[in-house]
């Protein structure tokens, strides 16, 4: 289970004890209010927290992209200095 699910219990559960309240309480506008701000926050939230996977997501992708990319050129770089330096001693064997 994760964070946000046991995070979504407790905040079902606030939520019941203030439409709880809401019935009895004297300052019931208060606490009507309060849970307004909890619901709107929390459906906020939850938008926010898929986004922030998916960038975290798309930012490993990113990350693991250019390490693969420097390490090709790391090794054309490679081969393009031994290419150069068996010509080099050809050249010299021939001449």
């Amino acid at each position: 289970m994760s964070d946000l699910e046991k995070r979504e219990i407790q905040v079902s559960a606030v939520q019941g004890r203030g439409e709880a309240l809401v019935k009895h309480h004297s300052a019931f506008e208060c606490v009507e209010t309060l849970m307004m701000t909890l619901s709107s926050k929390w459906k906020w939230l939850l938008p926010l927290t898929l986004c922030l996977k998916t960038h975290l997501r798309h930012a490993t992708f990113y990350d693991n992209f250019f390490t693969e990319v420097r390490k090709c050129e790391e090794v054309y770089v490679i081969i393009i200095i031994y290419s150069f330096s068996s010509n080099f001693l050809m050249l010299n064997a021939l001449c």
